[in-house]
Formats: C-alpha cells, structure tokens, sequence
C-alpha cells in the first residue's frame, strides 16, 4: 500500500483551509487508497503553527490527526541529503517509518 508522509506544512494548511489543496490527500487516505503517516516532530511544529496563526483551528487539525499514523521523529543523524536542519527529523522519519512518498508544500 502507498505511504503518504505528511509533514507539518501539509497538516497546517489542511487545518487551516479544510477545502484547499491541501486537504485533497486526506479523504482518499480516510477512505483506504493509501495510509496517510506523519512524525511527532511535524505534528507537533503543525499545532504550534496552527495555535500561533489560526487558533479556531486547533481543534480541527486534532481530527485531523486522529485519521494519520503518527511515528516516531528522525534525530537527524542519519540523513542522506543536504537539507536544513529542520527538515532532516521529518525526512528521517519518512525514511524509517517506510513511506513511500513524502508531501510537503515547500517550494
């Protein structure tokens, strides 16, 4: 089955905007076309981002959050790409978590 890593950027703009984008690949996980995963790392950076930018939405991301599996976070030593220091906990853990894709909406 597809694993679809989400990072904290996906969680805050599907919280935040239940229609957008962003929210497209939450129903398809819900209704078992693949398993929607993320780190407690990037959970946690979403609650923070949502708290600080949309509190009214804090609650929704928490339901949101019930439909993803939550794994462990990288410690960002083992990772094999030259990324920021924050971005490699949440590459690590898709990696370890086995994930086959890994969604974020950085540019």
């Amino acid at each position: 089955m597809t694993q679809l890593f989400l990072d904290a950027n996906v969680l805050f703009t599907a919280a935040h905007n239940p229609h957008g984008k962003a929210s497209l690949v939450l129903e398809p996980a819900a209704q078992g076309h693949w398993q929607a995963l993320t780190s407690t790392y990037a959970a946690a950076e979403a609650r923070r981002n949502v708290a600080l930018t949309f509190p009214d939405f804090s609650e929704y991301l928490e339901q949101i959050l019930v439909g993803i599996e939550t794994v462990g976070s990288g410690r960002a030593a083992v990772c094999p790409l030259p990324l920021r220091d924050k971005d490699k906990p949440v590459f690590e853990a898709a990696l370890l978590a086995g994930a086959t894709h890994l969604h974020s909406l950085r540019t």
